[in-house]
């Protein structure tokens, strides 16, 4: 029982895994890539690892834009944050 339980620990992909790999998989081959059989291809899970995250293509899609659009709104946060005057801070 314990080797089963290991073996899913391993193969369980979270939402997050979903996104930077639909991120290295745009970026590598374009939105043709994107396809949940190519997905789970590259991740080595079942489509239903993929619909327990996401409810179909276009749901994906959506929340590979919002997670794309959130870390380059965090970058420009963390950038501005660090910043040591006013002035570097508007520059920045």
């Amino acid at each position: 029982h314990s080797i089963h339980t290991q073996y899913e620990c391993i193969m369980r992909k979270t939402k997050t895994d979903w996104l930077n790999e639909g991120l290295m998989a745009l970026s590598e081959k374009g939105v043709n890539e994107l396809t949940i059989e190519r997905m789970t291809t590259r991740l080595g899970v079942t489509k239903g690892s993929f619909y327990h995250h996401f409810n179909g293509q276009q749901g994906f899609k959506m929340a590979l834009l919002e997670f794309v659009e959130n870390i380059g709104t965090t970058e420009i946060i963390d950038r501005v944050e660090s910043a040591t005057s006013p002035l570097d801070k508007l520059t920045t």
